[in-house]
């Protein structure tokens, strides 16, 4: 009909894989027949119209249907387990958003940290003794450490708390309703996902959460958790001015 040219359309545009549209791919069934019946089954009478009228369409969507069943059966078998392989690197991919969105995060907080740093070293007067007195500086780092099995969180505004790391904020987890759940096919990182409500937290059935009473609709599975850290470092341009002094007072000597 008329949906096919933009089908073909559709299918050129997809990269890599070729999908051809002929009779060997294409199975068109004609649903005037199947609307008949449902409707004859549900008490329905046409006026006009008998059963003859819609043997036509019949006889051809049955034969349709036959061909389909033939072109079935000379086709190979599909290794399922390929699809689970695709399914399975499709999960590790999204596994890594959140851990890449929150280092992109620490990155650009360190950087205007560093910068105001360079602003205060850059105006400093003071002496060398005073200088080497600013060698460290803290910095707040965002520490993650990956799990060994899923975590059931919740994600309620009373469950968790924004933390400040630099100049970005991160959501912090602190409700843990079940820590290693085991339930399958659960994307990491998303909420509302149906899968979720078998979790032990809310009795295998959608119940509200065990631990902390909201639905299963806030909860997600994570598989990093993270915890802010004060670390102290070296001020790399401090070094470097304090080696600039050091040769001013060698030169003076």
């Amino acid at each position: 009909g008329d949906t096919l040219p933009v089908l073909r359309a559709l299918l050129r545009g997809i990269d890599g894989v070729e999908i051809p549209t002929n009779g060997d791919t294409m199975f068109c069934v004609d649903s005037e027949s199947f609307r008949y019946l449902a409707a004859r089954m549900q008490g329905v009478e046409f006026t006009g119209a008998g059963d003859e009228d819609f043997q036509q369409s019949w006889e051809k969507s049955a034969t349709t249907i036959r061909r389909l069943v033939h072109q079935i059966k000379t086709l190979g078998p599909h290794r399922v387990k390929e699809t689970t392989t695709l399914n399975e690197a499709r999960l590790k991919i999204l596994q890594l958003v959140e851990p890449i969105a929150q280092i992109n995060k620490i990155i650009e907080g360190k950087k205007r940290d560093l910068r105001t740093q360079m602003e205060d070293i850059e105006s400093y007067e003071g002496s060398l003794e005073e200088l080497q007195s600013k060698v460290m500086i803290e910095v707040l780092e965002l520490k993650a450490t990956s799990l060994d099995q899923p975590r059931t969180v919740c994600t309620n505004s009373a469950c968790c708390k924004q933390a400040r790391c630099g100049s970005q904020f991160v959501k912090i987890y602190e409700q843990v309703c079940h820590d290693g759940c085991q339930v399958k096919g659960v994307t990491q990182n998303v909420l509302n996902n149906p899968q979720l409500t078998r979790c032990w937290a809310f009795k295998w059935k959608g119940d509200p959460c065990l631990g902390c009473g909201h639905a299963w609709q806030e909860h997600m599975h994570v598989t990093t958790i993270y915890k802010q850290v004060m670390v102290q470092k070296k001020d790399t341009r401090v070094l470097k001015q304090i080696s600039g002094a050091k040769d001013q007072v060698e030169a003076k000597r």
